[in-house]
């Protein structure tokens, strides 16, 4: 039985060989894909609350997140792209975190929605509408909410969709909450007159027709479906799914000049079921997919490529086999 679980999603952004600190590495496909930039960016822009330049890290608080910026690209008057100069040729993000102010707006970039949370790239949003993007970290059907960078917010009132693999058409289908999975990558509109209070106007799920449908196959063939005497599901088997991505992010160089670039992003996705799942809001790519059952004490895997092709469904059968002890 194909249905979409529970997960979580974890990023890792690659600069030759440097790894960005805290994050686990997964094994992955390295693909030649589209440049997902716009789709698994994780950023947020609202009005700045406060500021901490001399604490060690520095800190700046946004949306009542503690964010550190030791080591962003800040642009306290540009925008965001990393490009704008002063009249000299200087970056005009010198003045650093001590050129933010408390109540201006501020985009904020991140590598990662790992906790604690740290900033690539920082600069005055101007009076954009409060805004964020990133990986959904859970969904509550019931109380109508999501979470997002740790923050849970209030979707019973948005206009929900999902926009498929080229955003820019303007292309998409309305959709159910219920279909929400953690992991899919979310663009949330939030309604200014309501801040603090965090209540969505429009919740886009990115590259939502990009799916991956995983049949599950015990070791005899058959298709997984596990329940117990009284036939209630038992989510013994765990799928998870790595992907490599090339994205665009914002740098500082030794001379305090922030510049972009193009890094390789780890994108790891995991899901628990009862059996087969279905992966919504891939990116375009090459996914890895492993399947793990525990099933009456006997551990079973299989592993398999797939390649994700933008508003499309990928059916792929994975058959599991018993784990090799030494």
């Amino acid at each position: 039985m194909m249905k979409p679980t529970i997960g979580w999603i974890d990023m890792k952004v690659i600069a030759g060989a440097a790894l960005v600190a805290g994050l686990m590495l997964a094994t992955v496909a390295v693909v030649a894909a589209d440049d997902e930039t716009d789709d698994v960016a994780i950023h947020l822009q609202a009005p700045l609350g406060a500021t901490a330049c001399d604490a060690t890290p520095p800190t700046i608080t946004v949306l009542g997140l503690v964010i550190d910026v030791s080591t962003a690209a800040i642009d306290a008057t540009g925008g965001s792209d990393g490009e704008s100069e002063g009249e000299d040729g200087q970056a005009a993000g010198a003045s650093g975190c001590a050129g933010l102010v408390p109540g201006q707006g501020v985009e904020v970039a991140f590598a990662s929605d790992t906790v604690p949370l740290v900033a690539t790239a920082v600069a005055n949003g101007g009076d954009g509408e409060p805004q964020l993007q990133g990986p959904i970290q859970s969904v509550d059907p019931m109380l109508h909410t999501i979470t997002v960078l740790g923050l849970t917010i209030d979707v019973s009132a948005a206009n929900l969709d999902g926009a498929d693999d080229d955003a820019n058409d303007g292309a998409s289908q309305a959709i159910d909450l219920s279909t929400l999975m953690p992991g899919q990558i979310a663009d949330v509109q939030l309604d200014p007159s309501q801040l603090p209070a965090l209540v969505a106007t429009e919740l886009q799920v990115k590259n939502f027709t990009n799916q991956v449908a995983v049949e599950v196959d015990d070791t005899s063939g058959q298709e997984v479906d596990d329940v117990d005497d009284s036939g209630t599901e038992m989510d013994d088997v765990n799928v998870d799914v790595s992907e490599m991505v090339m994205v665009q992010t914002t740098a500082t160089t030794a001379a305090g000049r922030p510049v972009t670039r193009r890094v390789r992003k780890v994108l790891t996705f995991h899901r628990v079921s009862n059996g087969s799942v279905q992966l919504s809001g891939l990116p375009t790519g090459v996914a890895r997919v492993v399947a793990t059952r525990v099933h009456d004490g006997v551990t079973t895997t299989a592993r398999r490529a797939v390649v994700v092709r933008g508003n499309q469904t990928r059916t792929v059968r994975v058959r599991l086999h018993k784990v090799r002890t030494r």
